[in-house]
């Protein structure tokens, strides 16, 4: 079973073209992150992917396949279908604010990443990013909402790792540091 460890940024409507995706490992990932074989068995990437491994062997396959613009417009493909479109964040201005739900989303999953949005905003706390939480996330200052956006990310990390050290302890740091450099 492979999964594959993406961080796309993905926005058809920012100044820069946006084309950075990083395939860092191949096959240990914590657990919902990336692209799972089992979940998404017919994404059309797993072929080429698979390919790699079996040419270059696991350790070098990330290289190729991080060089692969089949595979990488696959990847963007999918990022922006199942977590960019899904969310709505065309639709939310400024960009930062739109990457930085994405980069959560992604993480977490859209629902507990649109819940967190409409908590922080003040709006209904459904999981789905309709007009009114379009309407009150862009009205809302931006730099406010970075702050009590990942504010609430730190508290959920930390809380996983109280609730199950064993499970969760290792990725707090990783989580913590994501929280901080997004």
């Amino acid at each position: 079973m492979l999964n594959l460890h993406v961080y796309p940024y993905i926005g058809n409507r920012d100044i820069r073209t946006i084309k950075e995706i990083e395939i860092i490992n191949l096959l240990k990932i914590p657990e919902k992150e990336g692209i799972y074989e089992k979940a998404y068995p017919d994404w059309g990437g797993w072929g080429i992917i698979k390919m790699h491994i079996k040419e270059y062997g696991n350790k070098r396959a990330s290289e190729f396949c991080y060089k692969d613009r089949n595979l990488t417009d696959l990847v963007e493909d999918f990022y922006k279908k199942n977590f960019w479109d899904k969310m709505g964040l065309d639709d939310v201005f400024p960009y930062r604010t739109a990457d930085l739900m994405f980069k959560f989303a992604v993480n977490v999953g859209i629902n507990r990443a649109v819940r967190y949005t409409q908590d922080v905003v003040g709006v209904s706390a459904v999981g789905i990013a309709g007009r009114n939480t379009l309407k009150a996330l862009n009205s809302y200052n931006p730099m406010k909402f970075e702050v009590e956006y990942k504010d609430k990310f730190e508290r959920y990390y930390k809380r996983l790792a109280d609730n199950n050290p064993t499970r969760y302890a290792h990725f707090l740091n990783g989580w913590l540091n994501r929280v901080k450099i997004s």
